[in-house]
């Protein structure tokens, strides 16, 4: 991936070698959106659901392991 990014509001979009968009919208400390080609994908989706009002709903959810700050249940089943 090339190393060229651009920055507004806290979302980072960087751009492939082949020229796709990615999107990286940090939510927290852990918490992430990332958005590629069309495909969202939320990794740690731990805070409260209030948090991912406005993204698209997930594609893929990768949770890293089980600690509170990557890992919340409730707000799990509700984004799934």
């Amino acid at each position: 991936m090339s190393s060229n990014y651009t920055e507004s509001n806290n979302v980072y979009t960087f751009t492939t070698e082949n020229g796709e968009s990615v999107e990286v919208n940090p939510i927290s400390h852990a918490t992430m959106i990332l958005n590629w080609s069309d495909t969202t994908m939320y990794i740690d989706p731990a805070e409260a659901i209030e948090s991912y009002a406005g993204y698209n709903s997930p594609d893929i959810v990768l949770v890293t392991h089980e600690h509170g700050d990557h890992f919340n249940l409730e707000v799990l089943e509700q984004i799934v």
